[in-house]
């Protein structure tokens, strides 16, 4: 039986949910390279004035507050603070072009977020995901969907002979979306128009903006809205570009458009199509079919009163061409980098080295020091975190796959970019030891102070196994972490110190092997519900594992000291403990005194 909407709503925003949204919040702006002691929280201030500071301060009032207005019907959106980020850098020939985001306030971006995960997205993925298969079509706002995975599979295509294709680009897309349309879509997922949920989108729709010329000249800034009112005006078409929610609404919206091209133009066309948010390929096997698919899809972009980007819509040949589609370029052999990506890459290198010379040019160090500064900054500024860290959350040490650049582009398939891409960045680095020591480093000289090659890093990604920290485990479950944790690895028994090695088994299972040569099946549900046991009573020994019919005791014993949170006791018997988490001091619901 589907559970009315509403009920979903009023389930998802109870005080003690609100609260939980605010400190996952609080986490996901985190900046990782600071420290946890003294984090660093990038949260924006909306036009109410209120940091996310204030608002924690008295996070219980305001948590009852939404909770309240939220279930009885009344909670209103604040105008939205909008800001310009440079999208396209200014050239001769023509000026930069700028992406207008809107900045809501703190308890707007909450109710968004518990609305996007808790209410919206079970039902509206499931439309989605009725179009994948064979394959994904969207790939923006979308859980385990990225833009690397809508690069393979535009290559994927390409491969399979797809070499004509229609690059489209939706002009002003999130500015543009009609509202009544938008909101006509929305009734058959949201109980009708008389629903509570109905009229909350409708006024997260509908909400007012703040033009960021209105107070990017002032005084502060947006701190301005701490002592005056904004500057509000009426949003007569369009949704708030810049969060989670807003990108859901988005793809609702050209879900028609999706399906229209997959079941009803695929079936008179050999086609492939592929979106990212406003951006989409179709991909054909002749140049004559991408007239007649620009045309009918020119007329159902016109019914959904939207309007193609004539600059940036274009037939093109890969073999000849070349496409640049997410930030890569395809053309007839490999996916590499796109320029303009490139040249990023390059003047944030540049800014490192600018930087370097404004804060230690003067400074007496030796050559040695400045070449392993310089490589510690363009790692982490540059190529980004290498997924070790240790998770606020839940306190233990974590091993994720990498948040940087190179994972990002770890698909491309043309390494020779890499290397010259590398040879680039050593090239400038040796030249900035030379400025201020007057010494020549070599290649050997950067690799002693752990300089990171983009091609070691790509195949090094590859090979990272994954260590969850238990914020993983409490979300994705143990056993996906299975093959990583113990797969391949050797392993002592903890008394006798008796080595054994866990290999892959039959059905999924595990197989342990011992010094010896003797092999014994482990199936993985005895570890995943041992796990759980733990979890619940706090501790388990090697007695009451044997007591239960469990065999290799020890073995299994070894294999859960490896689970974050774990201790283990050897004398006077083997017990294993469970810690639980330690949550850091940013992200614990302290109470503040109203």
């Amino acid at each position: 039986m589907t559970v009315p909407i509403d009920d979903m709503l009023i389930a998802a925003f109870t005080v003690e949910r609100v609260k939980a949204a605010f400190y996952d919040y609080k986490y996901a702006k985190w900046d990782h390279f600071s420290d946890t002691a003294e984090p660093s929280i990038l949260i924006p201030m909306g036009v109410d004035g209120v940091s996310f500071e204030a608002f924690e301060r008295q996070l219980e009032r305001h948590a009852r507050n939404i909770s309240r207005r939220v279930s009885e019907g009344n909670y209103l959106f604040q105008p939205f603070r909008e800001v310009e980020i440079e999208k396209e850098p200014a050239t001769q020939d023509k000026p930069a072009k700028y992406r207008t985001l809107s900045i809501a306030s703190v308890r707007d971006a909450l109710v968004q977020s518990i609305l996007y995960r808790e209410v919206l997205y079970d039902p509206l993925e499931a439309l989605f995901s009725a179009l994948d298969n064979p394959s994904p079509v969207s790939f923006a706002y979308r859980k385990g969907k990225s833009a690397p995975d809508a690069a393979l599979a535009v290559f994927k295509y390409a491969q399979s002979g797809y070499w004509h294709v229609l690059d489209a680009d939706l002009s002003k897309y999130f500015d543009t979306i009609p509202h009544n349309r938008l909101m006509s879509r929305l009734e058959s997922f949201v109980d009708g128009i008389s629903s509570k949920t109905y009229r909350l989108l409708y006024r997260f729709v509908h909400s007012d903006r703040v033009p960021y010329n209105s107070y990017r000249w002032r005084k502060g800034k947006h701190k301005v809205f701490q002592w005056s009112k904004p500057y509000r005006v009426r949003r007569e078409k369009g949704v708030p570009q810049g969060g989670v929610l807003s990108g859901m609404l988005a793809n609702l919206y050209l879900h028609d458009f999706d399906s229209w091209i997959v079941t009803q133009l695929a079936t008179k066309i050999d086609l492939k199509y592929v979106r990212y948010a406003d951006d989409f390929i179709v991909m054909a096997r002749d140049s004559e079919s991408l007239i007649v698919i620009q045309e009918k899809s020119k007329e159902q972009i016109d019914n959904l009163c939207l309007n193609l980007n004539d600059e940036k819509t274009d037939r093109i040949d890969i073999r000849s061409d070349g496409l640049d589609f997410v930030g890569f370029h395809f053309d007839e052999h490999d996916i590499r980098i796109r320029q303009r990506n490139i040249e990023r890459y390059q003047e944030r290198v540049k800014a490192v080295i600018r930087e370097d010379k404004e804060r230690y040019g003067i400074q007496p160090v030796n050559e040695i020091q400045t070449a392993r500064r310089l490589s510690r900054l363009i790692a982490y500024k540059i190529q980004g975190l290498s997924g070790q860290e240790w998770c606020p959350r839940c306190g233990q040490a974590r091993i994720g796959k990498p948040r940087s650049w190179m994972a990002f582009f770890q698909v491309v398939t043309d390494d020779y970019q890499l290397r010259i891409l590398d040879k680039w960045t050593r090239s400038i680095t040796y030249q900035h030891v030379y400025e201020l020591h007057r010494t020549r480093k070599k290649r050997k000289d950067l690799r002693k102070v752990g300089f990171r090659s983009l091609v070691n890093e790509k195949y090094r990604i590859n090979k990272i196994r994954l260590k969850p920290c238990l914020c993983d485990l409490d979300n994705h479950g143990l056993e996906p972490f299975l093959s990583d944790l113990f797969v391949g690895k050797t392993f002592s028994t903890l008394q006798q110190r008796r080595q054994f090695s866990i290999k892959e088994g039959v059905s999924g299972n595990l197989q342990l092997t011992t010094a010896n040569g003797r092999k014994y099946p482990i199936a993985k549900q005895t570890l995943l519900e041992l796990w759980m046991q733990l979890k619940e009573s706090g501790q388990l020994s090697r007695v009451a594992i044997e007591n239960s019919g469990i065999g290799n005791a020890s073995h299994i014993i070894a294999m859960l000291a490896e689970l974050p949170s774990v201790e283990i006791m050897v004398r006077p018997t083997i017990r294993v403990f469970y810690r639980g988490p330690r949550i850091a001091p940013f992200l614990q619901n302290v109470r503040f005194e109203e």
